[in-house]
């Protein structure tokens, strides 16, 4: 004999399933989007040092509190590191650095019940760490709060190439360690140029979509000349200079294709418009009917 659930019992257990989805998704995003405010704080400096080093503390704080809410460390962000000590088991994030956890305070916790936080190096990174009592669990949140490199997002798409490339020899004269990178929007038709200007000042990465697809600052004219630089055009530009970025152009075009069929969306890149040079070179003109006979 089967037994059977109730219509009723799995409405229930689907509908506390979706809830427990919801919540750990609600998590997942506040860790992003606090991490990013660690990242994105910790670049500045200068004459707003003790404002910014103050909301990245901050930062820090909500980062780590919000992480020691989850109950697996599968469902934390990557730039976020868990474990989770349960009646002896330990389980922890899988790219868990070495150093980390911190044992010292999981054990103290576990005894004291009482949340510590410390800072901890391992290797050659510093890591923040909160270790707190959760139930019965005793649960470690560890976040990297330096920085690998510098983002420097031209998201108005009004910005030129000679402050492109002032822009990034600062950040590159400031920060010779790490790595800069730049985001571009094409609303002046200035990407590739910037694009340019920034390579030429140092940069080690552009930033571009899918055929041009994403957000953008609004302002009036015309919609089509909002999102992001076409990727498509930044690697084209690249492969005309010689640089090499490790793209196939050909089978990305094909990608692009594919996220012009999925949403509907034409490409704003011109080499999805007017192709490469390969592209010209393979084309063939259409026959053309040959001309009527003259009446003699």
């Amino acid at each position: 004999m089967k037994l059977r659930r109730s219509k009723h019992e799995n409405l229930k257990n689907r509908e506390n399933r979706e809830d427990t989805e919801l919540t750990r998704a609600s998590l997942r995003l506040a860790v992003q989007f606090t991490a990013l405010v660690v990242v994105l704080l910790g670049l500045a400096g200068g004459l707003v040092y003790g404002l910014v080093s103050s909301q990245t503390r901050e930062a820090v704080e909500n980062t780590l509190s919000s992480a020691t809410q989850f109950d697996s460390p599968r469902d934390v962000p990557l730039d976020v590191f868990l474990a989770v000590y349960d009646d002896g088991r330990l389980a922890v994030s899988r790219n868990m650095p070495s150093g980390l956890p911190d044992q010292e305070a999981l054990a103290e916790v576990a005894e004291t019940g009482v949340a510590r936080r410390d800072t901890v190096t391992a290797g050659d990174r510093t890591y923040e760490v909160l270790t707190d009592r959760r139930g019965r669990d005793v649960v470690q949140a560890a976040v990297d709060a330096g920085s690998a490199g510098v983002y420097l997002a031209g998201t108005s798409g009004e910005e030129e190439p000679g402050e492109m490339y002032d822009g990034v020899a600062e950040v590159r004269s400031l920060y010779p360690d790490l790595e800069v990178g730049v985001h571009l929007h094409n609303r002046n038709g200035f990407a590739p140029a910037n694009a340019l200007a920034a390579m030429l000042a140092g940069a080690d990465w552009l930033e571009g979509s899918f055929a041009g697809l994403g957000g953008d600052l609004w302002f009036p004219g015309d919609p089509s000349v909002l999102g992001n630089a076409p990727l498509e055009d930044l690697v084209h530009l690249c492969d005309g200079l010689g640089i090499s970025t490790g793209i196939d152009l050909p089978a990305y075009m094909r990608a692009v294709d594919r996220s012009v069929e999925l949403t509907g969306r034409p490409s704003a890149s011109f080499v999805s418009r007017g192709g490469t040079r390969a592209d010209l070179a393979a084309a063939s003109w259409p026959e053309l009917p040959e001309p009527a006979a003259g009446r003699g």
